[in-house]
């Protein structure tokens, strides 16, 4: 009897010790889901601005490169490129193509990636804004940009890279682009002297549908 007794507790115990453990490891199971940061998802990241125009657009990025540029200048510019949301273009066989445009401040590759299942997602076109006055800033400004091309490349179709403060004249740089810059360059002079934009820009959202 006094063993049967001594085997029954010993069992008990070896079922408490067990539910005890596992129970902590629950808890700490817990613990960490409730620590941890939300997982950064691409549907995490909806465009609440779209709406059903923008699956017959062309999404464009405009993006600043670094701080020498003022909030003020950037805007300025990326409202003066963003009034430009229709272009009619004549087809390679004469027939009149209307073209719209969507522009966005910043984008996620993740939402890049969407393109795929959903075209009016796809980053087509992409324009930065740069400031320098020598030629050190002038390569990092082509550095980065060539950068943000690498980022958004499957599905990038074309660039543009504004460059403010270093020219000598019309669209004339004062220092050489370096050698791994293989994107086309505006250059303007200062933040008030942006007359060249507006062909440029035009001629970039032209090449936009004859690359498509």
């Amino acid at each position: 009897y006094n063993s049967v007794l001594l085997w029954i507790s010993i069992f008990t115990r070896q079922i408490t010790e067990i539910y005890l453990i596992r129970r902590l490891q629950m808890r700490s199971s817990v613990s960490v889901i409730l620590s941890s940061p939300t997982p950064d998802t691409n549907m995490s990241h909806p465009d609440y601005d779209q709406n059903a125009h923008d699956h017959a657009t062309l999404l464009v990025l405009v993006k600043q490169i670094g701080e020498e540029v003022t909030a003020k200048t950037y805007n300025k510019i990326y409202e003066r490129i963003s009034k430009v949301t229709n272009l009619n273009i004549i087809d390679s066989i004469g027939f009149e193509r209307n073209i719209k445009l969507k522009y966005v401040k910043d984008y996620l590759v993740g939402n890049n990636d969407w393109g795929d299942f959903q075209t009016h997602r796809r980053l087509f076109g992409l324009v930065t804004i740069g400031k320098c006055s020598t030629q050190v800033e002038l390569n990092e400004v082509c550095r980065v940009h060539e950068s943000l091309k690498v980022k958004y490349t499957n599905t990038l179709y074309d660039s543009r890279c504004i460059i403010i403060g270093v020219n000598d004249g019309p669209n004339t740089p004062s220092f050489p682009t370096p050698s791994n810059f293989k994107s086309r360059a505006i250059f303007c002079a200062s933040e008030g002297e942006l007359d060249v934009l507006d062909s440029e820009i035009l001629e970039f959202l032209s090449t936009l549908f004859w690359v498509l």
